[in-house]
């Protein structure tokens, strides 16, 4: 689960049942997890045709585009099973991509305006020979020079682990296709790397956000910020841990990150505690800069169960047409819990605020 100034009738009992459980009894101790390795091996990968493309995905990067802001429907924005959002502006309307659900691998929808949505079709459409197939969660998408790259969740087959993958297509929509043989990001002795979030800062620099699964191994979670080549396929530099689990409302862990930059702020957005328990909610911190470090103002979630939105959680940010930044998130609609579904929100922040807010209200 990048952003600045701002990055079908399906089975509802989807494989995220299977990939998003997680064991309970992590440790609270910081300082018994051993970091992630500084940086990654590049996969190898089948470079796609480079073609013209008709977005951006970097979240500094405010759209040309004179479109008025879209207005935001209330409540559910598509009421189906669709997890860990990312929607993405492109010249003719908006892409979202979500959690595999069902038999679509990496779903993907469409909008003119942000106030209904066709779909869902997949996204990925090839998924890596070591990869357990259908276990694809949590999808990030980044443009690069020549073509686009989903970042994502997956199992590693014969195993409990899960680490992060990337997939490359020539144009946002995809079809997305993963032909590494290992894992883009997968610390073995910090449990593994899930949920995974590109960051543009102001300079063109990217990020990789994400969280390792310490959990796995009954080991604190921490949330992490690690430079991106400039092409998508390899990190540099050394993995920064930004967010650990302090507050009684986020235990047992953090996950999912997202990072936007707002009057000159960069916020964190993160969820915490169990992602199928009303408790789970979605905090917002301070960093100074997307390496951290990172505070937090407020010692509760900023977005929280209500009415109709249970469990909340898998907040982005992104960047609409005319250049506002929103808040894509998915809730269950009614108790957390599968057979039920989490559907997918959009919020209007108001990072301004005091507090501030990620949804109105």
């Amino acid at each position: 689960m990048p952003r600045a100034l701002s990055g079908t009738v399906l089975a509802r009992v989807g494989a995220a049942v299977l990939v998003l459980a997680a064991a309970s009894g992590c440790s609270s101790d910081p300082s018994n997890e051993p970091e992630p390795t500084p940086t990654s091996t590049t996969p190898t990968s089948t470079t796609p045709t480079s073609t013209t493309r008709t977005s951006t995905t970097t979240p500094s990067a405010i759209p040309t585009s004179t479109t008025p802001p879209p207005a935001i429907p209330a409540g559910a924005s598509w009421d189906l099973d669709f997890p860990d959002p990312f929607v993405l502006a492109t010249d003719d309307g908006y892409l979202a991509f979500g959690t595999t659900s069902g038999l679509v691998r990496v779903q993907r929808l469409r909008s003119s305006a942000l106030d209904g949505w066709d779909g869902p079709q997949e996204a990925l459409v090839r998924e890596p020979a070591w990869a357990t197939p259908g276990s694809s969660w949590a999808p990030a998408v980044l443009e690069v020079a020549d073509g686009w790259v989903l970042y994502y969740t997956v199992q590693v087959a014969g195993t409990d682990r899960h680490c992060i993958s990337f997939a490359l297509a020539s144009g946002p929509a995809g079809p997305y296709r993963d032909d590494s043989r290992e894992p883009f990001l997968c610390p073995d002795e910090a449990g593994g790397a899930i949920d995974p979030s590109p960051f543009t800062d102001v300079d063109g620099s990217t990020y990789l956000l994400w969280k390792n699964d310490g959990i796995t191994l009954r080991r604190e979670s921490r949330l992490w910020s690690q430079p991106l080549a400039p092409d998508g396929r390899s990190l540099t530099g050394r993995a920064t841990p930004i967010l650990d689990t302090t507050q009684s409302w986020e235990f047992p862990h953090v996950e999912a990150p997202s990072m936007t930059l707002a009057d000159g702020t960069y916020w964190l957005a993160y969820s915490a505690n169990w992602w199928n328990q009303p408790a789970y909610g979605v905090g917002l911190a301070r960093c100074s800069s997307p390496s951290g470090p990172c505070t937090k103002p407020f010692d509760e979630p900023v977005l929280a169960t209500a009415p109709g939105r249970y469990g909340p959680g898998g907040a982005e940010f992104f960047v609409d047409r005319s250049g506002r930044t929103l808040v894509a998130y998915h809730a269950w609609l009614d108790e957390p819990g599968y057979p039920g579904h989490r559907a997918l929100h959009i919020g209007v922040p108001d990072l301004a605020a005091d507090p501030p807010t990620l949804v109105p209200g």
